[in-house]
Formats: structure tokens, C-alpha cells, sequence
């Protein structure tokens, strides 16, 4: 059964890799606000945790909420593939995508993490998020 977010970010064009990523990964744990707040560290955040170009202020619609994290993902998703140099289940590549989103692919390039899934131990790769 499809979340609310996962059947918008479907509509929206995407990969239902990056639709679960985002619909049960990334919009559970992030949650969503389309008014622009200071995080817990004092970075100027909104929608679901964006915070390229947003400023104190900003108003964001859902849809705008949804296209961005669609883009978001879609970027962090080509990215991580970009590294990974053995086949990745659907699943992998949820889980991995929705962890790149959220570390950055600098640190997915030099982590341990990869090292691990690139050779080949993919329990240690999990066991590692």
C-alpha cells in the first residue's frame, strides 16, 4: 500500500525508487514544513529538511514541498549510483538513496559504507547505515 507522499511523488514522474524513498523514508523521519524555520543547528530549513535557496520568510507550497524533494532525491540517487560498482536490489538503492539525502554524497564517496557494498560485503554495508 502507497503513502499519500509516495502516490504524489509517483504522480510527479518519478522512479518508485526515489517515490518509497521519499514517501516512507525521507517524509516519515523529516517530516514537513512549508514555512521556512532555523533547524536545531541553525541552518534555514523548510519543506522536508531543503534548505538550498531558502531563506527566513520563505512560504512553500505541498506541491512545490514535493517537487523539490523529487528533485532532491532524483540528484542523491544518480549520485550514489555513480560510485557503486556492483548491481543494487530496488531495495539497496531505496535504502541507499535515502541515505546519501541525508549524509551528502561526499561523505557516501568516502565511506566505509561503500567500500564495503563495493566489495561485495553487503551485510556490512547494511549494518553500517
Amino acid at each position: 500500500m502507497k503513502n499519500a507522499l509516495t502516490k504524489k511523488l509517483l504522480a510527479l514522474g518519478v522512479s518508485s525508487t526515489i517515490a518509497i524513498s521519499g514517501g516512507y523514508l525521507v517524509g516519515q523521519w523529516e517530516g514537513k514544513e512549508n514555512t521556512a524555520y532555523k533547524d536545531m543547528v541553525g541552518v534555514v530549513t523548510a519543506c522536508y529538511g531543503q534548505t538550498k535557496g531558502v531563506k527566513m520568510g520563505d512560504v512553500f507550497t505541498d506541491e512545490e514541498c514535493e517537487k523539490d524533494l523529487a528533485s532532491e532525491l532524483s540528484k542523491y540517487n544518480i549520485g550514489m549510483k555513480r560510485y557503486v560498482k556492483v548491481d543494487l536490489s530496488p531495495q539497496e538503492e531505496i535504502a541507499y538513496t535515502s541515505f546519501v539525502w541525508n549524509v551528502g554524497l561526499g561523505a557516501w564517496n568516502s565511506s566505509s559504507l561503500l567500500k564495503k557494498l563495493n566489495a561485495g560485503d553487503r551485510e556490512g554495508a547494511c549494518k553500517s547505515i
